[in-house]
C-alpha cells in the first residue's frame, strides 16, 4: 500500500513485496526460511484476515505499544485498511464487521516509503 499510494512508478506487487520483507527479515530480525512459494501460500490463506493483524499492529506501535489496545479503533483502522486496499488486492474477501458499527473518525495515513525501502524494491529482479 506504501508503494502504491507513494510510488506507484515502482509497480510494486506480490514479488517484490517478497523480496523486500526477506531482504528487511534478513537485515533487521530473524531470517525468513521461507521461498516465494510458501510466503504466497500463507498469503493465499490469510489474506482475507491480514488487515486485521495490520490494525493491531498499527494501534500497538501508534498507543506507545501499551495494552490493552481499544479494540473499536483497531476494527475502525481495519476498516480504513480494506477502503484503501481493496482496489490493489485481487480475490479478496476481507473479514469485516457490520456496517452499524460504532467506528470512530479516524483516518490512516500511510507513510512514504524512506530510502531504504524504495532501494530493496531497485535491487528486484524478476526470476
Amino acid at each position: 500500500m506504501v508503494f502504491a499510494e507513494h510510488r506507484p512508478d515502482l509497480k510494486v506487487g506480490v514479488n517484490k513485496s517478497i523480496f523486500s520483507l526477506t531482504l528487511e527479515g534478513q537485515a533487521f530480525g530473524k531470517p525468513i526460511e521461507k521461498n516465494k512459494n510458501t510466503v504466497r501460500k500463507y498469503w493465499t490463506e490469510y489474506k482475507n484476515c491480514a488487515h486485521l493483524w495490520a490494525a493491531h499492529s498499527h494501534v500497538y506501535m501508534t498507543t506507545g505499544k501499551k495494552l490493552p489496545l481499544d479494540y473499536i479503533r483497531v476494527l475502525t483502522v481495519a476498516e480504513r485498511l480494506v477502503e484503501i486496499a481493496s482496489p490493489l488486492i485481487d480475490d479478496w474477501s476481507p473479514w469485516r464487521v457490520p456496517e452499524q458499527f460504532p467506528f470512530e473518525d479516524y483516518t490512516v495515513r500511510i507513510p512514504e516509503p524512506d530510502a531504504e525501502d524504495i532501494a530493496r524494491i531497485k535491487r528486484y529482479r524478476a526470476s
